[in-house]
């Protein structure tokens, strides 16, 4: 997820927002079958959240690092 952040927390951390305003919307992405939910053996209400949709997950590991380069005029065709 974003930046490493897998938690309910630390995704709403990372958009600046409280946790109670991601909820629903993680609750949506996981029902679209894009994210799921992965239990915490050690604690109960703290479970991690993982990409499941892999075209999702192909963008975030190889063009976002990659992002700036592209968008520039004749760059791509390095790629």
């Amino acid at each position: 997820m974003a930046d490493g952040n897998a938690t309910r927390r630390g995704i709403a951390g990372y958009l600046e927002r409280k946790t109670t305003d991601v909820a629903h919307l993680l609750n949506i992405l996981e029902d679209a079958g894009l994210l799921h939910r992965d239990a915490d053996a050690f604690r109960d209400n703290r479970p991690t959240y993982r990409i499941t949709e892999p075209l999702i997950g192909f963008d975030h590991a190889i063009t976002r690092p990659v992002w700036d380069q592209l968008e520039r005029p004749g760059s791509a065709t390095r790629f």
